[in-house]
């Protein structure tokens, strides 16, 4: 009877913990079936559709690159799965891994926050908000008198709002990849995984701020120290959701998806009556990207463009002096460096959109030229490019 006792108090203290669990964090059973976000299409959760155009792939060149024997490498030891090139507009390379082609629907995780960055500046261009350094609190009514309603904007699109939210530092000094996403699958009961499934007004009123801006105007969206967070992306598109009054994956397909001509697509959602997560995961073709790039790229369709040439070129960082880019630069949740090895084919200033494992999009407006490329490791972004131009111009 004494070990059935002990089996009994066994089962009994692992109910109470579980019961305990559910009461702090309801949303684990969820979580937990849902688990990290899959790279392929079909995946676990709650999804909204983007509605989309014709979906056609951009016209191709009669004689289509090859990967040369440096990019293939890349390519295969980085695990990927596509790799499509568009120069002036016309597909030059596409390259696909064995069991995955032109209609698998990828993960794009964290391309997406540059889409939230561009449509911002949309927003910017279209009066719906009236500078990038706008207080949050003017947009947001609900964070008027908190610390994070002072924050202007502009500190949240280009990751230094100071919120404390997933420490970095806390995580490197656990051996934890620093970008927040991941955290969620380690840490089940912190902001994260509530964020990731209850969405933004779970954990909204409770946000506290290192450190607050010291002065107005401008010069404040230079303060602050760079720390990449989910949180930032959905502050954005919680904000885009209010000054245009509509779903977030309607104001994509209206402003950038659609236009683009990219075919409909599916974007994770907190929960089926919940927004969608501004940070991650619409699953589409590796072309709907290509198409989303050239129409960035392009500034939009002749006689409508998305943005004015003054925000355009914010977006694609054709202003950012050199000796900034030589160094990275982040702005309106996009990545802006330069091409500056001598010998090289290509050269110049690029900016590119990345996600988890290394999902990338490439811009580089001065030789109309749009790559997109998707795997299950990062692959080499610099390299990448460089072999490229060897490839393409060796056709």
């Amino acid at each position: 009877m004494v070990k059935y006792r002990w089996a009994y108090c066994a089962v009994f203290a692992l109910a109470s913990v579980a019961t305990a669990a559910l009461a702090y964090a309801p949303y684990l059973p969820r979580l937990l079936w849902e688990g990290y976000p899959a790279p392929l299409w079909p995946a676990f959760g709650s999804f909204a559709e983007i509605e989309g155009g014709s979906g056609v792939p951009l016209q191709a060149n009669a004689r289509r690159s090859a990967l040369n024997v440096r990019l293939a490498t890349l390519f295969e030891e980085a695990e990927g799965r596509a790799l499509l090139v568009a120069k002036s507009g016309r597909i030059v390379m596409e390259h696909y891994a064995e069991g995955v082609s032109s209609e698998t629907r990828f993960n794009s995780y964290s391309l997406v926050k540059s889409l939230i960055g561009a449509l911002a500046l949309k927003a910017i261009a279209e009066r719906r908000i009236h500078a990038r350094d706008v207080a949050l609190e003017m947009l947001l009514p609900e964070l008027s008198g908190s610390a994070t309603g002072e924050l202007p904007l502009c500190r949240v699109l280009d990751m230094r709002s100071g919120i404390v939210f997933e420490n970095d530092r806390k995580k490197q000094t656990a051996g934890l990849d620093p970008k927040d996403l991941e955290a969620t699958k380690y840490n089940l009961f912190g902001p994260m995984a509530r964020l990731h499934t209850q969405g933004l007004a779970s954990v909204e009123m409770q946000l506290a701020v290192e450190r607050l801006p010291v002065s107005t105007s401008q010069q404040a969206c230079n303060e602050g120290t760079y720390n990449y967070q989910n949180l930032n992306t959905a502050l954005a598109g919680e904000v885009l959701e209010r000054v245009y009054g509509k779903p977030l994956q309607a104001i994509l397909s209206e402003k950038i998806w659609a236009p683009a001509g990219a075919a409909p697509a599916h974007w994770r959602r907190y929960d089926s009556d919940l927004p969608v997560t501004p940070y991650c995961c619409i699953y589409a073709r590796a072309m709907d990207w290509l198409l989303v790039a050239q129409y960035l790229l392009d500034n939009g369709k002749p006689g409508v463009p998305f943005l004015p040439e003054p925000l355009w070129r914010e977006l694609v960082g054709l202003d950012i002096p050199a000796s900034v880019l030589h160094n990275g630069h982040y702005a309106n949740f996009a990545y802006h460096n330069v091409l500056d090895r001598g010998g090289e084919q290509l050269q110049g200033p690029f900016t590119y959109f990345f996600g988890s494992r290394g999902q990338a999009v490439y811009l580089m407006p001065k030789q109309s030229l749009a790559v997109v490329r998707f795997g299950n490791r990062p692959q080499l972004l610099h390299s990448t490019l460089y072999e490229i131009g060897r490839s393409i111009s060796a056709n």
